[in-house]
């Protein structure tokens, strides 16, 4: 099964959607939730510096209340509040919730311990929500598409196939067999046979972009039989499938050459 890189993005874009949602729906539900009285304890700017050295700001926010009788603390003023570059929006959520103030809070009947400050859909929930389908569902998928055409329209759709020439011989017999198998495949028209079996590939398509060479690695070993190998290589205009069947189709017909050359080489011995 090959690997689709859109499938997996489109997936965690879906997944991070859907997960915000749940959030939203988690606001929106606390609105139902029992209201009491909090104390803030601590209202300060918090700033941390990014993986790119950018400090970011965002409000540390801490309060305490009391439910049935137990007392409670918590830091959970509202979704989607979290860190930015933007100063004062930070700025702005601490001018809410003063150090010493009273303020409502929203707690959870069957659970005390989770509380909100801030229940409900709010403006900036809704950008957030609005910028995350507009972007991951129109601006992901065009620039997704654009690049993959950009990146068609400027590479070369390329590809090659090595087969090593393994044989119990040294290395300049392999060059020898090597040479013979290209030989005898050029002669019976490989180009042809590979063009025939694959129709819609032109001939003319066929006679500029197929190469069947000879590679013989002069740093490796004389010994290993990867030192002589047989090339079949394919490059094509506008198909990136094309190069694969071809070279596909090509390594399945030395392979047959190169058994049928081991087979004679046995029956001589």
């Amino acid at each position: 099964m090959e690997f689709d890189g859109g499938v997996v993005i489109s997936a965690l874009i879906n997944i991070a959607i859907a997960i915000y949602l749940l959030f939203l729906l988690f606001s929106y539900r606390s609105y139902l939730w029992h209201k009491t009285e909090a104390v803030i304890t601590k209202s300060e700017l918090k700033g941390t510096y990014d993986s790119d050295g950018d400090m970011m700001y965002g409000p540390e926010i801490e309060y305490e209340y009391f439910y049935d009788g137990r007392k409670y603390t918590n830091n959970y003023v509202s979704v989607a509040i979290g860190s930015s570059n933007i100063k004062s929006q930070a700025e702005g959520i601490l001018g809410a919730y003063g150090k010493g103030w009273k303020v409502d809070v929203y707690v959870n009947p069957r659970k005390p311990s989770k509380s909100i400050l801030a229940p409900g859909i709010r403006v900036h929930h809704l950008y957030l929500l609005g910028f995350l389908f507009f972007g991951f569902y129109f601006w992901v998928p065009a620039g997704w598409n654009f690049w993959s055409y950009a990146s068609s329209q400027n590479s070369t759709l390329y590809a090659e196939v090595m087969i090593p020439i393994e044989l119990d011989a040294p290395k300049i017999e392999r060059l020898k067999v090597a040479n013979s198998i290209r030989a005898n495949l050029l002669g019976s028209d490989i180009k042809e046979k590979i063009q025939k079996e694959y129709n819609y590939i032109t001939p003319m398509a066929m006679d500029e972009g197929f190469q069947l060479t000879v590679k013989e690695d002069f740093f490796t070993n004389s010994k290993s039989s990867k030192a002589v190998q047989l090339v079949c290589s394919f490059e094509h205009p506008s198909s990136k499938n094309y190069p694969k069947t071809v070279t596909k189709a090509c390594h399945m017909l030395v392979v047959k050459e190169l058994k049928k050359y081991n087979k004679s080489l046995k029956q001589d011995k």
